[in-house]
């Protein structure tokens, strides 16, 4: 196996790992077979060079975050920016790529029966984990460090590279503790529920926390200065910033001493707190492969999706791929894991829109009935938008080897599976988005905006139309998940916006200074279309 240079850098720490008990040949032998294993997969046909469309998906985004350096900001207030900006998107990489490789089990019945340790076989996930994360932290980091390096010294330089060390291990540690104390009080399918939840949970609230951050950067004065609170103890990323004005500005006060202590001290500590809880986590991870199975509910499900295959599919073969498809979906957890959260944020986004465009001109009441006389409904193509993931992701399955059986079973047409593939996406994913947006910008913009639902809707199945035929194809369920596949799919939406920003004209020009029945008239002929080339678009 290939000597990896990562490996290289970790054998420098040796004497450290051994100190906690760690089998450091062993567990440098598991880190080489899973990068080996990882390189295989990222250069392979369907993930071909996945890890490298990450690294420059984060450098772009750690060159827009970058500019907060070179503003004229208090260095709390700058500091704090930059690095909550950098933990939140850490953390949604680390929940949405790297929580199932933390909470593998694999490893355990694999090597687990051989003589290895726990701590040791744990201690290789981690290190797995960080190898990852680092390259991530340094991509988005790069720019920031230069720009440190520019504006201010290389000390302050070092102590950014310090606080992002620190900060990687404060994440994993942090997100498997939490891990643990689920782990410890569910058992079963209902900790395999609980878990979904909590990593949705996590992403939807950083998602939002991070848009916040950024669309508050512009009302942010010039003379402004950062005024330390009590709550601010609990902010793990203000800790970072306070050791810069410790440091550097000489802000002794006893808030900010507190705060640059609990920034070095509990990343460190809870390496420790993790060692210690490492064998009890191994133990309860069999939790997870308790299966409980309820044939009642399983058996309702089943006639709901037939029955509604029989009305909407037109052939027996695509009624059978929609009824394979809806029930996958239905089971797959790691599909929920990656999209859920990106169907959360379609829905809250275009809400949190209309609060940032809320100027406090006039009382919140006289905005909110203001609204009706506006076109800021157009904000629902955010969510269209974040919705082609959606399309994208469905190719992806931890069980992708059992694809042979598109191979094996009598295919007559594949534009079967593709179009039944589409209409599980809309009635089971996009259906549900709109209904709940729906509801309040019903409520606030008034009868109108039905019609206008109804047309950003159907301009949503043409957008991922679009966004079918312009990404490779893959047929559902065959691909395995790489490593990086929601940041490289990130590339491939961004394909797709073209043709929302084509959607968003054509339907601005619309309610544009014309009658209300012209926007019947568009949503009429867009059905109408769409009837027309549905099958050609899936005839490959």
């Amino acid at each position: 196996m290939e000597d990896f240079f990562s490996l290289k850098i970790l054998d420098l720490f040796r004497p450290l790992f051994e100190a906690f008990g760690v089998e450091y040949e062993k567990m440098r032998l598991i880190v080489n077979m899973k990068l080996t294993l990882d390189k295989r997969k990222n250069n392979s046909s369907e993930n071909k060079n996945s890890l490298m469309q990450s690294v420059i998906l984060y450098l772009i985004i750690g060159f827009v975050a970058s500019r907060i350096i070179v503003m004229q900001l208090d260095i709390m207030t700058k500091m704090t920016v930059l690095f909550a900006l950098i933990f939140v998107m850490l953390l949604t990489c680390f929940i949405t790529d790297f929580s199932s490789v933390i909470l593998d089990t694999y490893d355990r019945h694999i090597i687990g029966i051989t003589d290895v340790k726990d701590i040791t076989l744990n201690m290789a996930k981690i290190v797995h984990i960080v190898i990852y994360i680092s390259i991530m932290s340094l991509s988005i980091s790069a720019f920031s460090i230069l720009m440190i390096l520019m504006v201010y010294n290389i000390g302050f330089c070092l102590l950014f590279i310090l606080c992002m060390i620190l900060m990687d291990f404060l994440l994993i540690m942090m997100t498997s503790v939490i891990y643990y104390l689920l782990i410890k009080i569910f058992k079963g399918e209902k900790l395999k529920d609980v878990l979904n939840l909590f990593q949705i949970f996590m992403i939807l609230v950083f998602s939002i926390i991070y848009y916040f951050i950024t669309s508050s950067l512009s009302d942010i004065q010039i003379n402004y200065t950062f005024s330390i609170k009590a709550y601010d103890l609990f902010i793990p990323f203000m800790w970072f910033a306070s050791l810069f004005c410790v440091i550097f500005y000489g802000k002794i006060q006893t808030l900010y001493i507190i705060m640059s202590i609990l920034g070095i001290i509990v990343p460190i500590l809870s390496i420790f707190i993790y060692i210690k809880l490492t064998p009890a986590f191994e133990r309860n991870l069999e939790k997870l492969e308790q299966v409980s199975y309820n044939e009642k509910d399983s058996k309702t499900k089943k006639s709901f999706v037939s029955k509604l295959g029989d009305k909407i599919c037109k052939n027996n073969e695509e009624k059978s791929f929609f009824e394979f498809i809806y029930i996958n979906l239905s089971r797959d957890r790691e599909f929920k894991t990656r999209v859920y959260p990106t169907l959360a944020s379609g829905i809250i986004m275009p809400l949190v829109l209309l609060i940032v465009t809320y100027d406090r001109s006039m009382s919140i009441m006289e905005y909110l009935k203001s609204l009706s006389t506006t076109n800021n409904f157009l904000n629902i193509y955010l969510a269209v938008i974040l919705l082609q993931n959606c399309i994208l992701l469905l190719k992806y399955s931890k069980e992708y080897e059992a694809s042979f059986i598109y191979d094996v079973l009598p295919i007559s047409k594949k534009k079967n599976i593709y179009s039944a593939e589409f209409k599980v996406i809309i009635i089971k994913l996009f259906v549900p988005v709109f209904i709940i947006i729906g509801i309040p910008y019903l409520i606030l913009f008034k009868s109108k905006f039905i019609v206008h639902l109804l047309i950003a809707f159907v301009s949503t199945i043409f957008i991922s139309m679009g966004t079918f035929r312009v990404n490779d194809k893959s047929l559902p369920f065959s691909e395995d998940y790489a490593v990086t596949a929601n940041t490289s799919n990130f590339l491939n939406i961004i394909k797709s916006i073209g043709f929302v920003g084509v959607a968003v004209l054509l339907h601005y020009l619309i309610i544009l200074k014309t009658p209300y029945i012209f926007s019947v008239a568009y949503l009429i002929l867009l059905i109408l279309i769409m009837k027309i080339i549905w099958n050609k678009v899936f005839d490959i």
